[in-house]
């Protein structure tokens, strides 16, 4: 069964692998590997499951081009996104000296605050030969065989990072 991530605002995160590289749209990207750290488990439908070290994906681009073209707007909002994200973990970044091609690191290991909510995806095939030639990146919905339902997949989102948090990061799960 997936557990089903209440929105909350107290969870612990620990940042496990840090990482400078581009995105799929070679846009120069932050990509944080981060574990929950607390609450180390969750009742659902009275059922107590572990979530302690519950891996959470976090990506930020630093800067954004469209064809090719920096697009100032975009990069300014993830400019603005990115030194929010330095301030929550307390990594002091100078903001008139900041360098987008070699921007500074330094999440792994820090524990923080964040608030997160569930996301929900629908189960896909891999596409097929004929749907990848029309240009069609997804395969068709799987369905569940016995109750004819689409198939779906939870996973915790990082709303909101908050700051660092009191605790003992050095705990394994």
């Amino acid at each position: 069964m997936d557990v089903v991530f209440e929105h909350q605002s107290n969870y612990i995160l620990r940042c496990v692998e840090e990482k400078f590289a581009p995105s799929n749209k070679e846009n120069p990207m932050i990509t944080l590997s981060l574990e929950v750290v607390s609450p180390e488990s969750m009742e659902v439908a009275g059922e107590e499951f572990n979530i302690a070290g519950t891996p959470i994906k976090y990506y930020q681009n630093v800067q954004t081009f469209d064809k090719g073209e920096l697009d100032t707007e975009k990069t300014a909002d993830n400019k603005r996104h990115l030194l929010a994200l330095y301030t929550a973990f307390e990594i002091p970044v100078d903001e008139n000296n900041f360098n987008a091609e070699n921007p500074v690191l330094g999440f792994k290991g820090k524990v923080v605050y964040a608030e997160l909510d569930n996301d929900q995806k629908t189960k896909r095939k891999s596409p097929t030969k004929d749907q990848l030639s029309k240009g069609i990146k997804e395969g068709d919905v799987l369905i569940n065989p016995v109750t004819k339902k689409e198939l779906k997949t939870n996973y915790p989102k990082i709303v909101q990072i908050f700051g660092p948090a009191p605790t003992d990061a050095s705990k394994p799960y």
